[in-house]
């Protein structure tokens, strides 16, 4: 930061499954390409913002776990590719659960006739069964006693009852944080890291820092809306970023005021096209409609926290030395996912938005991309 220019990657949370991927293939071409639009130098973060499951991707970035930028991308995209998505296989198709790294539906009957597992280990089935039960029964004895006692109405007491995400076990994303993501190289890195996450209960963004940043935080940032169980921190359960902030610029331009930046260059990467790029079907139906309001209610979202986070009121702080902020912006030419593939870890699909990113940020046109000069 010789000239007082920090360049800062935004990984935004408007997508789901393996199109989380898109933005390491824009990161492999930023971070290990030079660009032109960059001053034909390659980028060389000094702040990481992000939301949703791009919060994993930034935390491994932020970590510098393989030493280099270019290899813990290199790193991070092997982890995507061997842990936590898999390729269609004969099983699959035969209706048997997809394996991945993320979560585990529980009592899962299919469980008992997948050969995957049961050659590796023939009781796991049987000890998930019991732990599933177990579960189960714990979570419906609390909600019978709250629906029992509590002075709401019928009707309302019926609809707090059932709770979908009982039925996700997220204990592989779990260990999935703790194998890879090490606290104490995060707090002693020299990257600035935000994590921003929900506060279910104000409705307001939860940003966390490495200084102090826990497994149950990042957990809490990843948590995919109403399907994940929402970790309880400070006695708030706190969910997704992508619901409170899907676009977390207002992090990074603070983490560049503490900085001392001058410059900020913000690369900030998109999981949706624009709308115009997604053709409506030629006849109407209701899943379209429902996924193109989807679209622009994420859309409207995004505008908002992308001017709130670059007119941030920090440089009023700073009269003597306003921050300069370029936001640069990647987005896919067409959709990466719709709402039937949030949860889909699929490997062909991974490897393929990540060329999508790549070739995207390679071919980045800042007046097609609206960037921004403030």
């Amino acid at each position: 930061m010789g000239d007082g220019t920090v360049h800062a990657l935004v990984l935004t949370g408007s997508g789901f499954g393996a199109s989380s991927c898109y933005g390491i293939g824009v990161m492999k071409r930023l971070i290990q390409n030079p660009s032109p639009h960059a001053g034909n130098q390659v980028v060389d973060p000094e702040i990481y913002s992000g939301t949703v499951f791009s919060a994993f991707n930034i935390a491994i970035m932020a970590s510098q776990m393989a030493g280099s930028n270019a290899d813990t991308l290199d790193a991070l995209e092997r982890i995507w590719l061997e842990e936590i998505t898999s390729q269609e296989d004969l099983l699959t198709r035969l209706g048997l659960p997809r394996q991945n790294g993320v979560y585990r539906l529980r009592l899962d009957p299919r469980s008992f006739f997948d050969p995957r597992t049961l050659l590796r280990d023939p009781t796991k089935p049987f000890r998930n069964l019991l732990n599933d039960v177990s579960f189960l029964s714990r979570s419906f004895s609390s909600r019978l006693s709250q629906f029992l006692t509590s002075k709401k109405p019928l009707s309302k007491r019926l609809l707090d009852f059932p709770d979908i995400a009982d039925f996700f076990d997220t204990s592989p994303l779990a260990k999935l944080l703790e194998k890879h993501i090490d606290l104490n190289r995060l707090r002693n890195s020299d990257r600035q890291l935000r994590i921003v996450a929900t506060d279910w209960v104000t409705g307001t963004p939860a940003v966390y820092g490495q200084e102090d940043l826990t497994y149950q935080q990042i957990l809490a940032s990843l948590a995919v809306f109403a399907l994940f169980p929402r970790p309880i921190i400070n006695g708030h359960p706190i969910a997704g970023g992508g619901i409170a902030s899907p676009t977390p610029i207002r992090p990074a331009v603070d983490a560049a005021v503490q900085l001392g930046a001058k410059k900020l260059i913000l690369h900030v990467v998109y999981l949706r096209p624009k709308l115009q790029n997604i053709d409506p079907p030629k006849m109407p139906n209701t899943f379209d409609t429902f996924n193109r309001l989807t679209y622009l209610q994420m859309k409207g979202l995004e505008l908002r926290t992308l001017q709130q986070g670059i007119r941030t009121d920090d440089r009023r702080k700073r009269p003597s030395s306003p921050l300069e902020i370029t936001a640069h912006c990647y987005r896919p030419k067409k959709p990466l996912w719709d709402v039937l593939e949030v949860l889909d870890y699929d490997r062909d699909k991974a490897q393929k938005f990540i060329e999508y990113g790549f070739n995207d940020a390679m071919t980045h046109d800042c007046e097609a991309e609206d960037c921004a000069n403030v």
